[in-house]
C-alpha cells in the first residue's frame, strides 16, 4: 500500500467535520488531529524537504511529530509550516485520545473548535518554501 497523505488529511478533515456536525466533537477532535498529521506530511513530501517512507521517523504523531521536525530539520522547515510548530498547535491533543473515556459535550466542543481552527491554517497553504 503507498501512501497518500494528501487523500487521507482530505478524508479524515471531512471526516472529522462530518462527526461534528451531529455532536460527535469528541471523536471529531480525534480524527481532526490525523488529518493535520497528514497534511504535514503531505506538504513536506510534496516539496521534498522530506521523505516519509515506511520506516521514516517522520510517522510519528502529534507532539512528537511535531518535535522531531523542528530537532531534526534545522533549516529544512518551510516557514509555512512554522504554525504547527509551536506549542499550542493541537495543544492537548495525543494519539492515546482514542483510549479516553467520555468527556463533557461542552468540553468536548471547545477541544474541536480550538483543535479546528489549528488544522484549518493548514489547509489553506497553498505551496511551502524552503526556509
Amino acid at each position: 500500500m503507498a501512501d497518500n497523505f494528501r487523500r487521507a488529511a482530505y478524508r479524515h478533515r471531512k471526516d472529522a467535520e462530518k462527526l461534528a456536525d451531529h455532536g460527535r466533537y469528541q471523536n471529531a477532535g480525534y480524527l481532526i488531529g490525523y488529518a493535520a498529521e497528514c497534511r504535514v506530511k503531505e506538504l513536506l513530501t510534496r516539496y521534498n524537504i522530506i521523505k516519509v517512507g515506511p520506516n521514516s521517523e517522520y510517522r510519528k504523531h502529534f507532539p512528537e511529530l511535531r518535535i522531531h521536525i523542528r530537532l531534526h530539520s534545522q533549516g529544512r522547515i518551510a516557514k509555512g509550516l512554522a504554525p504547527a510548530l509551536t506549542e499550542n498547535f493541537l495543544k492537548g491533543w495525543v494519539v492515546d485520545l482514542r483510549y479516553e473515556g467520555q468527556i463533557a459535550h461542552e468540553n468536548a466542543q471547545q477541544r474541536w473548535e480550538r483543535w479546528r481552527k489549528d488544522v484549518e491554517r493548514l489547509f489553506k497553504l497553498k505551496h511551502v518554501k524552503r526556509s
